[in-house]
């Protein structure tokens, strides 16, 4: 099934959650799009697999779309919750909480629970490197957002092996 202007999914409440509490990069519009493809696509049977956290606001789009639209489908998100070391932005976010190596992960988790979506989630904590070396089931929809590096990005696209037949990648914040 392709997407559609106007669909019937734009006009359920839940669809106009914004989440703006949630402090992130991700943008609502781009959430908004999430949403309509979750809940219109015909997914080949696969899991939902999140590459990069951070505080959960892409997170939260996504659970949101598979909790009205695909019930018996669950958000796996994977994030190690330490921020990118290599990114100055973290490092300057992390001091900003005394360095407290845990407040990302208890932000992130309080920001599903604020939205009812903490059943919605399999939380993944560590890198995502590991994360594959022991995933075997196929993956119907994979969003990366993870580490930034070229080499990061490349190694997690690379490990995304188990990719089924129709499947749906989507990248973020891919450097040229």
């Amino acid at each position: 099934m392709g997407l559609t202007e106007g669909s019937r999914v734009e006009r359920l409440p839940w669809f106009n959650q914004s989440f703006s509490n949630v402090e992130e990069w991700f943008d609502t519009e781009t959430g908004k799009f999430f949403m309509k493809t979750i809940c219109e696509y015909d997914f080949p049977r696969g899991s939902f697999v999140e590459i990069g956290s951070w505080q959960g606001r892409s997170s939260c789009f996504i659970a949101t779309a598979l909790k009205y639209c695909k019930q018996y489908e669950k958000l796996h998100c994977i994030d190690t919750f330490n921020g990118t070391t290599n990114e100055q932005v973290h490092r300057d976010i992390f001091k900003a909480h005394g360095d407290d190596p845990d407040w990302l992960f208890r932000t992130f988790q309080n920001n599903l629970k604020s939205y009812e979506l903490e059943t919605q989630v399999i939380i993944h904590r560590l890198p995502s490197t590991e994360a594959v070396k022991t995933w075997n089931s196929p993956i119907g929809f994979i969003y990366i957002d993870g580490d930034h590096e070229y080499e990061a990005i490349l190694q997690d696209f690379e490990s995304c092996q188990i990719l089924v037949r129709g499947a749906l990648l989507a990248f973020d914040d891919v450097p040229s």
